[in-house]
C-alpha cells in the first residue's frame, strides 16, 4: 500500500469514529443540544482538528444521514418474481416494516435529523429522507400496481401516480411516527403498532380495491 492510499485508510476511519460518536451522542441527548465542542471532548480530541473533517453540526447529520440512506436503501430482492402483484406489494410493505422495526435506531435518527434541518437553507428541490428513502421504491412499487391493474386486481379507475403519492405519504408519517418515539414508549406499545401496521397494510389493498372509496 503506497503512503496516499494508507493515509486515505487512516482519514477515512478518523472520519467513521468521529460519525459514530456523533451518532451516540445524538441519541442520547437529541440534535439540538448536539455540538462540536462536546464531540471533540469525548473523542479526545481538539475542535481544530474536528473541523478538518466536518464543518459544522449540520455537516455531520448530513454525513450520517447519507450513511444512513445509503445502507438503508430498500431490499428489491425476492420481490421481481411473476407472483401475484398485490401479494408481492403486501410482501414487500411487510418487510419494510419488519426492517423499520429492526432498525429503528436509524430512523429515530432520520427524523431527528429531519426535523434539525427543516429550518435550514436547503436546496428547493431536495426532499426530507424518509422521503428520499421512499421514493427509492416508488418505481418498483409504481410496476406492481400497473401490473395489478392490468390484471383487474385494483380498480382501474385509481390513477396509480395518485395511489402511490397516498401510500407513501402515510407510509412516511407512520415511519416517522415510530421514530420519534422513546424506548420505553415503543417497548410498551410495540405489538400494538405491529398490529397497526397490518391494518395499514389491509387499508392500502382496500384502497386500491375499491378506487379509493375507503
Amino acid at each position: 500500500m503506497d503512503k496516499t492510499a494508507y493515509f486515505e485508510q487512516i482519514r477515512q476511519k478518523r472520519r467513521n469514529d468521529i460519525l459514530d460518536a456523533a451518532r451516540d451522542m445524538i441519541l442520547q441527548q437529541g440534535m439540538n443540544d448536539f455540538n462540536i465542542q462536546q464531540l471533540a471532548r469525548k473523542l479526545d480530541i481538539s475542535t481544530v482538528t474536528l473541523y478538518k473533517y466536518f464543518k459544522n453540526s449540520e455537516d455531520i447529520a448530513l454525513a450520517l444521514q447519507e450513511r444512513i440512506l445509503e445502507t438503508q436503501k430498500p431490499s428489491l430482492s425476492g420481490f421481481a418474481s411473476d407472483d401475484n402483484p398485490l401479494t408481492l406489494f403486501s410482501d414487500f410493505h411487510r418487510a419494510l416494516y419488519r426492517n423499520v422495526f429492526k432498525n429503528r435506531e436509524r430512523v429515530t435518527l432520520l427524523a431527528l435529523f429531519e426535523a434539525y434541518l427543516r429550518n435550514k437553507p436547503r436546496p428547493a428541490e431536495e426532499q426530507s429522507a424518509f422521503w428520499t428513502y421512499a421514493s427509492q421504491m416508488r418505481h418498483f412499487l409504481e410496476r406492481l400496481l400497473e401490473k395489478a391493474q392490468s390484471q383487474n386486481l385494483i380498480s382501474d379507475s385509481i390513477s396509480t401516480d395518485d395511489a402511490l403519492d397516498f401510500i407513501m405519504g402515510i407510509n412516511v408519517a407512520f415511519i416517522r411516527q415510530i421514530g420519534l418515539m422513546d424506548d420505553e414508549h415503543f417497548k410498551l406499545e410495540e405489538e400494538n403498532i405491529k398490529r397497526r401496521a397490518e391494518q395499514l397494510l389491509n387499508l392500502f389493498i382496500l384502497y386500491l380495491k375499491t378506487g379509493g372509496t375507503v
